[in-house]
């Protein structure tokens, strides 16, 4: 992947990013990155055939722009592990697109939607798909029962072999990369017309790949935050 698509994804969605990446060896993670300069220097030699990785970058709902709240995540209901910015020899990893808005969740103080949905759903179902694998029994169902939870949103889980599993249904695909929203894409605006009331304004028009787009269109590719997943 070239590295101008991982500037555009930082670009469109500014409030930190992240990576977790394997060998084969267990997974690490390597988040907080809250500037490019950051993210080139410690994350981008994750994007190379030589490694399993998902990237991650965010545009901050719960808990506000926090390196701790960038992603990915471990999969635990340790908030405290949740929270560490460098993690290694992890069994799996996870990043999140969306807001879980249709969930009832618990959010503690400087956490997010994406942590409590980890802490308090997906480390229970993932621990019984797991006991189910060993028991022979059929994991599946607790694939069909993340992907209820997930609906709109999308979730990405890398495991320590290299394996990517991904959930939800709008994934865009390009070269064997999977992008979990569309704003990996060039997508320039063109002309600004002032508020009648301030100093700011509107691009008056939109580009997408080179094609004049509506603003409709235009927001709707601004959506929260992309996930990146390569194999």
């Amino acid at each position: 992947m070239d590295t101008k698509t991982l500037k555009r994804c930082f670009d469109s969605n500014p409030d930190g990013a992240g990576v977790a990446w394997t060998n084969g060896h267990g997974v690490t993670i390597q988040k907080g990155l809250l500037t490019w300069a950051d993210f080139a220097k410690k994350a981008l030699k994750y994007n190379s055939k030589e490694y399993a990785a998902v990237f991650h970058f965010r545009i901050a709902t719960h808990g506000g722009v926090r390196e701790e709240l960038t992603h990915p995540f471990p999969i635990t209901n340790d908030y405290s592990l949740l929270n560490k910015t460098k993690l290694k020899h992890l069994p799996f990893a996870v990043a999140h697109n969306g807001v879980f808005s249709m969930l009832d969740l618990d959010i503690p103080k400087n956490q997010s939607d994406t942590t409590a949905f980890i802490a308090t759903l997906l480390t229970p179902i993932l621990s019984a798909k797991i006991n189910a694998t060993a028991l022979q029994t059929d994991e599946a169902a607790f694939d069909k029962i993340i992907n209820l939870l997930v609906s709109g949103n999308r979730l990405a889980i890398i495991n320590a072999d290299g394996t990517i599993h991904r959930y939800g249904k709008t994934w865009y695909e390009k070269d064997g990369i999977f992008f979990s929203n569309s704003s990996y894409m060039e997508c320039r605006s063109y002309g600004y017309y002032p508020y009648s009331y301030g100093e700011y304004g509107y691009p008056s028009a939109y580009y997408h790949n080179g094609k004049k787009i509506s603003r409709g269109e235009y927001e709707v590719r601004k959506e929260l935050n992309n996930i990146i997943s390569m194999k």
